[in-house]
């Protein structure tokens, strides 16, 4: 996406223009998004357009292809609100802190709308000036003018009102029109409008005129604007509570157009002289002075948030919830986009070759060739799941109890077959939200579960439950978290710190186990809140607190806590980790990666990268395709990346990871180089052992393929113009 520093000449001081950072991080971010929720629709060029809350949808309406956008296709935030095609032919969209040029989608040319304090500017609506180039912006902070450029990244803010008459100051501008002369703005409590002639004029209050329709209509009134369009300088305006003509003549006044039950309205669009409701009670037109329903059947609810008429004359509608539809003849049909059911993902993993996804009531998810596909018979708010030894997935419900998924197989557990248990206010309201296989069995937090909060189940016979009371037979222990390593399994509380059990190779058996526990005051974890346990390969326990991340290594009774990036947590709710040992955290702020050869964290977030969204609720690491899948509460993001940050300098070139643990034959060690060069492997008597490209990997061979001894290994990198960069690799082989 093209971006540059704008140069604003006028200015307020509550809103900034600038440009976006570039994400420093090598490989590729992808997003992945529901497009359910439809804001708005325009046709440009032909096509259908659609704004969604997970990004933008392209329709061809001949061929039925179509095409999504994401963030990381140049949108640079997902959450949009508005479309505009301006006189010049020009695609705009607004959304969340961003306004977008996508007239050229291989190109798009982007704008990031920021306040004082760096936080982003919604921009709800665009209204373009008829015959000219600015644009009127209805945002959070008021209203703003602004002027494109012909030269990628530039453009000017020309100004900002916040000060619309009567209104409060600095309401945030929800819709916006214009006509011949004047500019109207719509906002929850009420209208105003201004001439054009001169828009200095406008920063003042008594440049304004405002309008509250409590007090022009006696009936079921309204001051909430949702809807404006202008027809030969005739406005019509959309409230919560129907659809009227204003009329600003000497007694001013509001002129409903009886829509059956005043419905609430979302949005008006024009095709033409034609005004498109789009409203609770779905879509219809105002054309001739008459007004017409088209028909809604077909749509689970009515909600209509938007429509269009396309080249063909086919008429599309955007669905509150359910996405875009099509009226073919009488009857809507479903336009299927491949999205993901819902965008806040509660849960991911990896299961018989496929990435699973848990969206809440949305349901559970899998993706395959491409698409995202939801799956039948998993019911109720979906939360964790992990991959079981037979490749099953296990997934957690929050109240709905336990499902099991092998191939089109789905079963389900409970307290009716089960040894799973309710809370204490609902007997059959199961709570279960993070697994863990050890191999021979799969163990499960039961959250709140009156016969025990750690629960376990034998893969390959699942009659065979068992409920494992904690210390002392302790009960309401609330845990969130589970985790297992060395034939141990540790139970995070949100209260009481780390229940550890040693269940002695007999996981249906509870005589014979050995149960202890870690808190801050006795093993110096961070904090006894505990939101989330991962062990990684090394078996190294990480645990992610309400203050913090610490960690306890393999053989060490003490937890060490890492210094953590300022910006970032201090809650840390998910933890990955991949088989080199990098490791990843995840906050309601963004994503650390800590570097194995350092030590040192990289603070990713929305505003410095492809993060689909800061607020992260789980991770896992791809081992097969050396991809992180990062779940949040508006959609999933796969980083695809290397080991570390690439460096310009082969001076600085440094192998990841360092130390290089071999422990059964499939690690490998990378280069960090951006640049082209060849890597050569020595011994420290200088005898060369491989030589391969820097892109490659080093498996801990020599060139007959024999697997090299533990000790340090010497690595030169020479690039086309013979410059040379050096290093150490520790091998340990166990």
């Amino acid at each position: 996406m093209d971006t540059k520093t704008i140069p604003v000449a006028i200015i307020a001081v509550f809103l900034m223009l600038s440009s976006v950072a570039a994400d420093e991080v090598i490989r590729e971010w992808r997003s992945f998004t529901s497009f359910n929720q439809v804001t708005d629709m325009v046709v440009y060029n032909g096509e259908v357009w659609t704004a969604t809350s997970g990004g933008l949808v392209r329709i061809d309406p001949v061929t039925r292809v179509y095409h999504t956008y994401t963030n990381t296709d140049g949108l640079g935030t997902n959450q949009l609100y508005c479309l505009a095609v301006d006189d010049r032919n020009r695609l705009w969209i607004g959304g969340k802190g961003h306004l977008i040029d996508f007239t050229d989608p291989d190109r798009p040319d982007g704008y990031l709308f920021t306040d004082r304090d760096g936080g982003p500017v919604e921009i709800y609506d665009i209204a373009p000036v008829p015959g000219g180039d600015s644009l009127w912006l209805g945002d959070r902070l008021g209203l703003t003018l602004f002027l494109p450029s012909t030269e990628p990244g530039d453009g000017l803010i020309l100004d900002n009102y916040t000060r619309l008459g009567d209104l409060p100051r600095d309401i945030a501008v929800q819709r916006v029109a214009v006509d011949s002369s004047q500019v109207w703005a719509g906002t929850n409590d009420g209208l105003a409008v201004a001439s054009r002639a001169d828009v200095r004029l406008l920063k003042a209050p008594s440049g304004w005129q405002a309008f509250f329709p409590s007090e022009l209509v006696d009936t079921l009134p309204s001051d909430t604007i949702t809807g404006m369009a202008t027809v030969r300088d005739t406005l019509y305006l959309g409230t919560a509570r129907g659809v009227y003509r204003f009329e600003s003549g000497p007694v001013p006044a509001m002129i409903s157009l009886d829509l059956y039950n005043s419905p609430k309205v979302y949005n008006l669009s024009l095709a033409g002289d034609t005004v498109l409701i789009h409203t609770s009670r779905g879509s219809m037109l105002l054309t001739g002075g008459k007004i017409i329903e088209l028909p809604r059947e077909g749509m689970p609810i009515w909600n209509t948030t938007a429509g269009a008429f396309d080249s063909q004359g086919g008429y599309w509608y955007g669905n509150l919830v359910y996405g875009i539809y099509e009226l073919d003849g009488q009857e809507l049909v479903r336009f299927e986009t491949g999205g993901t059911p819902g965008n806040r993902c509660q849960g991911i993993a990896k299961a018989q070759g496929k990435i699973w996804a848990g969206f809440g009531y949305d349901g559970l998810a899998c993706y395959e060739n491409g698409l995202w596909r939801t799956v039948d018979g998993v019911t109720g708010d979906v939360r964790g799941m992990a991959a079981g030894p037979l490749g099953e997935l296990w997934v957690g419900t929050w109240g709905n109890g336990v499902y099991r998924v092998l191939g089109d197989s789905v079963a389900h557990y409970d307290t009716t077959n089960s040894t799973l248990s309710g809370v204490s206010e609902g007997p059959a309201y199961v709570v279960v939200t993070d697994f863990v296989s050890s191999g021979d069995a799969v163990w499960m937090n039961n959250y709140r579960g009156v016969d025990g909060e750690v629960v376990t189940v034998d893969p390959y016979d699942t009659d065979r439950w068992q409920a494992f009371p904690l210390i002392g037979g302790s009960r309401a222990e609330q845990i969130s978290t589970i985790t297992c390593g060395q034939g141990v399994v540790y139970a995070g509380s949100e209260n009481n710190g780390i229940y550890a059990i040693s269940y002695a190779g007999t996981p249906f058996y509870t005589g014979d186990d050995y149960r202890w526990t870690f808190t801050s005051s006795s093993s110096g974890i961070g904090s006894d809140v505990i939101r989330r346990l991962r062990v990684d390969r090394f078996d190294t326990l990480w645990v992610g607190t309400a203050y913090g991340l610490s960690y306890q290594a393999l053989g060490e009774v003490y937890f060490s806590n890492l210094a953590l990036p300022d910006s970032f947590g201090p809650a840390v709710t998910a933890i990955a980790s991949d088989g080199q040992g990098s490791l990843y955290a995840g906050s309601g702020r963004g994503l650390a990666i800590r570097d194995i050869a350092t030590g040192e964290f990289t603070y990713l977030n929305g505003s410095n990268s492809g993060l689909v969204n800061d607020d992260i609720t789980e991770l896992y690491f791809d081992g097969d395709e050396n991809a992180l899948w990062i779940a949040t509460s508006g959609g999933i993001s796969r980083l695809r990346m290397p080991y570390a940050l690439a460096a310009d300098d082969i001076e600085q070139v440094l192998a990841y990871p360092n130390p290089f643990v071999i422990m059964d034959g499939t690690e490998t060690v990378r280069f960090n180089y951006a640049g082209s060069a060849t890597v050569r492997i020595y011994t420290l008597t200088g005898e060369q052992l491989r030589e391969i490209p820097v892109t490659g990997i080093w498996n801990g061979r020599n060139a007959g393929g024999e697997l090299v001894a533990s000790g340090i290994y010497l690595f030169t990198l020479t690039d086309s113009d013979g410059n040379v960069g050096r290093g150490k690799i520790f091998l340990v082989r166990k």
